[in-house]
C-alpha cells in the first residue's frame, strides 16, 4: 500500500526535480501549487489560497487581506526563487495573446502556460517560448512562463 503524504502537490513539484523549489509552509496552500515556472518558482493560485484559508475558517475577505499582508509582502525577501502568487485573468485585464496568459503575478506580470501556447500555435515548446519572448521584446523579466502543470486549471 503506497503512503499518502500530507503534502501531495509538494511531493509532485519535487519529483519533478525542483527539490530545492522554495514552498509556503505555514499555512502551506499546498492545494493551491498549480505548476513551476521555467526557473524553478513554485507558482500559487490566489484564488486556490483564498480557498485554502475560508477551509480553515477565514472569510474570503480576512483570507485575502491575509494573503496579501503576511504572504505577498514576504516575497522580495526570499529572494530569486520566491514562489509566485498568481491571480487569474478578468475580464478587464489588457492580455496580449490570450490562448495563453492564464493569469498575472504580484507585479502584474503575465504568466504563460506554455502548453497552452504550444497548442494554440501548433508549434513545439522552443518556438512557443520565442513567440512569448517576443511579445516582450526578450524582456525575460516581463513575464513569466509556466512550463511544468501540477494537474489541469
Amino acid at each position: 500500500m503506497e503512503k499518502k503524504t500530507e503534502f501531495p502537490n509538494r511531493a509532485i513539484v519535487a519529483n519533478m526535480g525542483f527539490n530545492e523549489a522554495i514552498v509556503f509552509e505555514n499555512p502551506d496552500y499546498d492545494a493551491a501549487i498549480i505548476g513551476v515556472d521555467s526557473i524553478g518558482r513554485v507558482i500559487y493560485d490566489l484564488e486556490k489560497m483564498t480557498e485554502c484559508l475560508h477551509e480553515e475558517g477565514m472569510s474570503y475577505e480576512d483570507a485575502l487581506d491575509f494573503i496579501g499582508y503576511n504572504t505577498v509582502r514576504s516575497l522580495p525577501y526570499m529572494g530569486p526563487k520566491a514562489p509566485i502568487v498568481m491571480r487569474s485573468v478578468d475580464d478587464g485585464d489588457d492580455v496580449p495573446e490570450i490562448s495563453s496568459v492564464i493569469g498575472f503575478d504580484s507585479d502584474d506580470r503575465p504568466v504563460y502556460d506554455m502548453y497552452r501556447k504550444m497548442d494554440a500555435d501548433g508549434c513545439d515548446a522552443s518556438v512557443a517560448e520565442e513567440k512569448i519572448r517576443s511579445i516582450h521584446q526578450g524582456d525575460e523579466n516581463a513575464y513569466i512562463l509556466l512550463t511544468r502543470h501540477i494537474k489541469d486549471r
